[in-house]
């Protein structure tokens, strides 16, 4: 992954130790863009070949400018993000900062006064941990590294084990695995000198689209407006599957190389993208996985993603080098447009919803376990307790939410922010480590004119499908994985259609358990499918035991491992 590391500090450190930690913290293709260091102050900025990570110093103003990300305003000028951005400081100071587009976080730093900002982007998508200190500030682009620094000891926080025991699907706070490592909140200025310390502020922003009245024919006409900026990047790529985020971008012109992976070339959701590709006359690059890519045996993801990754994610370490391979210098993705356009994490009856009903609808897209198997589960009482001040959190951000902003609006804000920002942008990271990562799903103009539909109008792929059809006849004909109905089919039927496949595939694991596993049903819907391999892949199975049921897992000073191993 690409990003900014730095230590700035009233005390001398050793900055032999901070240049060693950057290189051997590399991963995949990155390298070393830049470092400086001197008496309390030590920056790095690491990226990969052909990305915009940049670096940029103005003599007369004795000024340095890193940038880790992209403008989309720069794309057209052929300069480096971080001349433009220089530029557009010079001019507006800190005042141009809420007007930017893109994915970034920006380090300047006044060399004649040693004053440091760091600016983070509007929605968080480039995440940055930071150790909470009034005499210093330190920042990397991974946990990890703060840690080695010495800033912090090597220490599990058992607030983020109990989130993961109880509600794996969101991330309640800034905290991370490590304590006393936080996450630096999106839309903010952090300041620092020698003289005032650490502070961080929000920046504001204004809508672009104040008092306009949205429609289909709007949001498509912005889909292709955005799509064609990103056009003027050379050898960018697009992160193709059978679902209807990135066949969006299909529809709205993505023109170049599509890359689809997957562990059986003939499975459903893999033979739709590839229909995509060819439907629209892009070129189509397959790339097999076995279902042991999946395991990431050697720690490689687990390294770069807090300990999250032994399954499922660090397959994508793989994927990503066989594209880099297609002299790719970025992969565009139509990164979570079925959270922002789709409404995946919305009600499906919006008829006056009231509080208690959001908050259980929550918990049932959240919790790991009912409240009684968690009982009977964990055996940690401090677990159990963290995981009550979890629900209560949960509980208080809604409320809050809901009397600013509707019940409806606080569900997909909460999901905003613990899901989206704390999971989804994470997982861009394994991107980063081999190319750019190019998300034209989360340009200003998209997220802004989103806001003008309400959830209700959102929910259930409804605007999905509606723009397909406004954009291409051809892409809105081929069959949408999750419902096994094209997206010209009406809409009435779409649930239906999804009800449909679920119930075969419960159908299917139905027979595997009542027959003991003597009969099999491969279900090849998806382009992985983590359940069948821990019922029937030999590895899975013995990687699973051995994480959960070994004596050496540390997993049961937590959980109860008689009761996890009936479950």
């Amino acid at each position: 992954m690409s990003g900014i590391l730095c230590s700035f500090s009233s005390k001398q450190t050793n900055k032999y130790r901070f240049t060693e930690i950057i290189s051997s913290s590399l991963v995949g293709r990155q390298y070393i863009v830049d470092s400086r260091c001197s008496n309390g102050f030590n920056i790095g900025l690491v990226s990969t070949p052909g990305s915009s990570a940049s670096v940029e110093i103005c003599k007369e103003n004795n000024l340095l400018i890193y940038v880790d990300g992209y403008f989309v305003d720069a794309f057209k000028t052929k300069k480096t993000s971080a001349h433009w951005f220089l530029e557009k400081y010079l001019e507006k100071g800190q005042n141009c900062i809420s007007e930017l587009n893109g994915s970034f976080n920006i380090l300047i730093n006044d060399l004649d006064s040693d004053e440091v900002l760091i600016v983070t982007d509007r929605y968080g998508t480039r995440p940055l941990f930071y150790v909470p200190d009034d005499e210093g500030l330190s920042v990397a682009y991974r946990a990890e590294l703060l840690v080695q620094q010495g800033l912090v000891k090597k220490e599990l926080n058992q607030n983020m084990i109990a989130n993961m025991l109880s509600h794996s699907r969101i991330w309640a706070n800034d905290q991370t695995f490590y304590k006393g490592i936080n996450l630096l909140p999106a839309r903010s200025i952090i300041k620092w000198s020698i003289d005032q310390g650490v502070s961080i502020s929000e920046y504001s922003t204004t809508s672009l689209f104040k008092d306009t009245k949205p429609s289909i024919k709007g949001l498509a006409k912005i889909l292709k407006e955005v799509v064609s900026d990103f056009e003027e990047l050379p050898n960018v790529g697009l992160s193709l599957s059978g679902g209807l985020d990135s066949r969006l971008l299909l529809a709205a012109g993505f023109k170049g190389h599509t890359f689809t992976w997957g562990y059986r070339k003939d499975n459903d959701e893999i033979k739709l993208a590839e229909d995509c590709a060819i439907a629209t006359n892009n070129p189509w690059n397959f790339i097999h996985l076995t279902p042991d890519s999946f395991l990431d045996l050697d720690g490689e993801g687990d390294n770069v993603r807090e300990g999250l990754d032994l399954f499922v994610q660090s397959y994508s370490l793989k994927a990503y080098k066989r594209v880099a391979e297609a002299d790719i210098a970025g992969l565009m993705t139509g990164l979570a447009l079925d959270f922002t356009m789709g409404g995946s994490y919305s009600p499906k009856d919006f008829n006056d919803i009231k509080f208690d009903q959001a908050l259980k609808f929550i918990f049932s897209k959240t919790e790991y376990f009912s409240e009684e198997l968690r009982g009977e589960l964990i055996c940690s009482d401090d677990i159990l307790e963290s995981i009550d001040e979890i629900e209560t959190e949960i509980k208080n951000k809604l409320k809050v939410k809901a009397d600013q902003i509707g019940v409806q609006e606080a569900i997909q804000d909460l999901f905003f922010e613990t899901r989206i920002k704390r999971w989804i942008f994470h997982r861009q990271m394994w991107q980063r480590a081999y190319f750019e990562d190019y998300i034209p799903t989360f340009d200003n103009r998209v997220i802004d004119y989103l806001d003008l539909f309400t959830e209700k109008e959102r929910a259930n792929n409804k605007l999905s499908r509606e723009v397909l059809l406004e954009l291409s006849e051809p892409l809105s004909a081929i069959p949408y994985q999750r419902t096994n109905l094209p997206p010209s089919s009406p809409i009435e039927f779409w649930r239906k259609g999804a009800k449909l496949e679920e119930q075969k595939e419960k159908l299917a694991r139905t027979i595997f358990y009542r027959t003991q596993s003597k009969v099999f049903i491969p279900y090849n819907r998806y382009y992985s499918n983590f359940d069948e391999w821990l019922r029937v892949n030999l590895n899975w199975k013995k990687v699973a035991r051995e994480l959960l049921l070994s004596d050496d897992t540390q997993v049961t000073i937590f959980v109860n491992k008689d009761k996890m191993s009936k479950c």
